[in-house]
């Protein structure tokens, strides 16, 4: 049998205290449980809220401020403000207690992290200063656990966002696979979870990263309101404990209708999100996240990932009915 690699050595030396090599390498980091492993705050930028989460699944990481992620190494690399990945490889070895390599590795391709596309100008015939924000939200195989898509959003001064697909090689669009296609945002990690957690589903990646925040298993749909996913997408997800959260519109009640039939007919155990009269058309579940006093987010972190939002006020939640919630559905097609 070959020898490990460094790296392949480190990453077994995390799996086996996840949260223990966290702490070594970020001393004074307050852990606290959140859906499928730890959150804090994150390291690499002023994080006024736990925004970096570590994955109990595979001991990687990421920011959900600043859309950085990795693994145990390239966080090293990052906080200890290191030149290249082998000297991070020797500095993670040793905090984790392993002899230092006796070869320098081979450097690995750099992962897909946010921020503005370096390969083309921000805005892409937009000028620069027109754009607020970009963000790449990475669409994740459940069967591989490796990126199948980008999903781009860039916010405008004007207050308007586009959105462009990239492929995980970086050439631009999906090379005609059909974004009903994809798995959801989030989807791979949260089939991990027990199967009594609840996972809910919102309208695209934003909404998604704020309930994450606040302490819920959330996953996004990637095709606009006017589409849903495939069934055999949404079948993935078969026996779990599903929350549609449309936004506070037609179009949006009537994409989430379509995607809570074809959970419901998929055997999930399927609940509905609807909001409360002092929400303004066209919120969704960021605003809400947004709405809550600093008591209220507390309250939901104590409890993830089993918190019920209706608790918190603002939205109320009600078992799936196909009579009433498909009446949504039709009106909306």
């Amino acid at each position: 049998m070959s020898e490990k690699s460094p790296i392949e050595q480190i990453n077994e030396r995390v799996m086996a205290d996840v949260r223990g090599a966290y702490e070594r390498l970020i001393p004074g980091a307050e852990f606290r449980r959140a859906a499928g492993g730890f959150r804090t705050r994150c390291p690499l930028h002023d994080d006024s809220t736990p925004s970096f989460h570590i994955y109990a699944r595979d001991g990687k990481w990421k920011c959900y401020g600043c859309n950085e992620r990795g693994d145990f190494t390239d966080l090293t690399r990052l906080v200890r403000g290191l030149p290249d990945v082998q000297a991070a490889i020797a500095e993670a070895a040793g905090a984790l207690g392993l002899p230092a390599p006796r070869h320098a590795p081979p450097a690995r391709p750099a992962a897909q992290r946010g921020g503005p596309d370096p390969a083309e100008p921000a805005g892409h015939g937009r000028t620069e200063d027109q754009v607020l924000t970009e963000q790449r939200y990475e669409i994740i195989s459940p069967d591989t656990h490796e990126p199948v898509a980008v999903h781009i959003r860039t916010n405008h001064a004007d207050g308007k966002k586009t959105f462009r697909w990239e492929q995980p090689n970086g050439a631009t669009g999906l090379a005609g696979v059909p974004c009903s296609s994809l798995p959801l945002y989030n989807q791979a990690w949260t089939l991990l979870l027990e199967e009594d957690v609840p996972i809910y589903v919102c309208e695209g990646e934003k909404a998604a990263d704020a309930l994450y925040d606040a302490g819920f298993a959330a996953v996004a749909t990637v095709t606009g309101a006017s589409s849903c996913p495939d069934p055999e997408v949404l079948a993935r997800f078969a026996g779990r404990r599903m929350v549609v959260w449309p936004d506070n519109d037609e179009p949006g009640k009537g994409h989430m209708a379509r995607v809570a039939k074809h959970l419901y007919r998929n055997g999930a155990n399927v609940q509905v999100v609807s909001f409360a009269p002092q929400f303004e058309p066209g919120a969704d579940a960021f605003e809400w996240v947004q709405s809550l006093t600093e008591a209220g987010l507390a309250q939901v972190r104590s409890l993830s990932p089993y918190a019920d939002p209706s608790e918190c006020g603002g939205v109320l939640l009600t078992d799936y009915d196909p009579e009433v919630h498909g009446q949504m559905s039709r009106c909306s097609a």
